[in-house]
């Protein structure tokens, strides 16, 4: 039901293009980003935190988008990626799979070098058994109001161990993004070509939210092929619902919601595939 993104991350390297990758917290914001993945025709990952699964439960929030994708593409071939985003654990890792991921994130950026190869050969052995893709972080993204020094930033060399070391499918490197609402980030185009030219597998940005096209634009052209957006959706879902936050049918400004969330994923879909060109 859903797509393994291994090749089609591959054939958007090799094209310069970048796929989009959206996170989800709710039946309305899960109805939102598969709208706009079918209004848009372009594969993307459906994003799950942790957090998500606390709050609505996995087997909940996995129905809701499973059932979602079914009537979105009618069996005519569905352009979701179902994807684990900053999945902590190898329990964590064995419950996504279970419950129908086709894309998994194991985040051991918090750990030393050592500690987060072994996690992540771990979780690339289990999932690889399930053809299951793998994401990795090496380096830290951090969040807003953070001091991020240089040397959280991914080494080159040391992502280039990383990869052969583990097998993973696609890294997320630390070029000085940050996750959250930010408008002034410096990003290190530069480590982010030298890390493209070292590691074969595609390279991913954590903390899209805040950068504007052209740095978009920019990050795909020196090597970024997954961007991931969060914040930015919940932004535009809480304006959505803002608009008619006074009704008394909470069906009204949720329907606002989403269909201000669903303009703004179509939107950054169209743009990582070549709408910067």
């Amino acid at each position: 039901m859903f797509l393994n993104p291994i090749q089609l991350l591959l054939d958007a390297q090799r094209k310069k293009n970048a796929i989009g990758h959206f996170n989800i917290f709710n039946m309305e914001s899960a109805k939102a980003v598969v709208s706009a993945i079918g209004k848009a025709k372009k594969p993307a990952f459906v994003a799950i935190t942790e957090t998500t699964i606390r709050y609505a439960g996995l087997g909940c929030i996995v129905g809701i988008v499973k059932e979602l994708t079914k009537a979105q593409f009618n069996h005519s071939g569905s352009k979701a990626i179902l994807h684990l985003d900053h999945g902590k654990s190898v329990e964590t890792i064995k419950r996504a799979i279970e419950a129908g991921f086709s894309s998994v994130m194991i985040d051991g950026s918090a750990l030393s070098l050592e500690e987060n190869i072994e996690l992540t050969k771990q979780v690339v052995k289990i999932a690889h058994k399930s053809e299951i893709a793998v994401e990795a972080e090496l380096g830290h993204v951090g969040r807003v109001g953070e001091i991020i020094p240089k040397h959280y930033l991914t080494n080159p060399k040391t992502a280039e161990e990383f990869v052969e070391k583990t097998g993973v499918d696609s890294l997320a490197v630390a070029v000085g993004t940050i996750h959250g609402l930010v408008t002034k980030v410096k990003i290190d185009f530069e480590r982010l070509r030298r890390i493209r030219q070292g590691v074969p597998v595609p390279l991913v940005i954590h903390g899209g939210t805040g950068l504007g096209d052209v740095a978009l634009k920019d990050l795909i052209e020196a090597g970024a092929t997954k961007i991931n957006i969060d914040t930015a959706l919940r932004i535009a879902f809480m304006r959505g619902l803002r608009q008619n936050i006074t009704e008394s049918d909470p069906r009204k400004p949720l329907t606002s919601a989403m269909d201000e969330e669903t303009i703004l994923v179509e939107d950054y879909i169209k743009k990582f595939d070549k709408g910067f060109k």
